[in-house]
């Protein structure tokens, strides 16, 4: 018998790529027009002043997605300080 060829595999439809929107305001610590598209150490926030570092967690849950939009520092009002000084104020504000 003649050896069949395997029928030919058809490709799945290409998945969309999803939009990639992170923070405008999270850049790297020595250059503030990059960041690293990954939470990193590296990457802080320049929102206020001074920058602002960022931990890992918070840059995967909102500042390297569309959801930074939801972050409490850009709903709070830009101040210069430290995030200590925003978050005492914060909770001044709530007494």
């Amino acid at each position: 018998e003649a050896a069949r060829a395997a029928p030919p595999v058809e490709a799945s439809p290409a998945q969309p790529e999803q939009a990639y929107h992170p923070c405008p305001h999270l850049c790297l610590v020595n250059d503030h027009l990059s960041l690293a598209a990954f939470p990193s150490p590296q990457n802080v926030c320049y929102w206020g002043e001074p920058p602002r570092e960022i931990s890992p967690s918070y840059q995967k849950a909102f500042c390297l997605s569309e959801n930074y939009v939801q972050c409490e520092l850009l709903n709070a009002p830009k101040r210069k300080g430290s995030l200590l000084n925003v978050l005492r104020g914060k909770a001044e504000k709530g007494k």
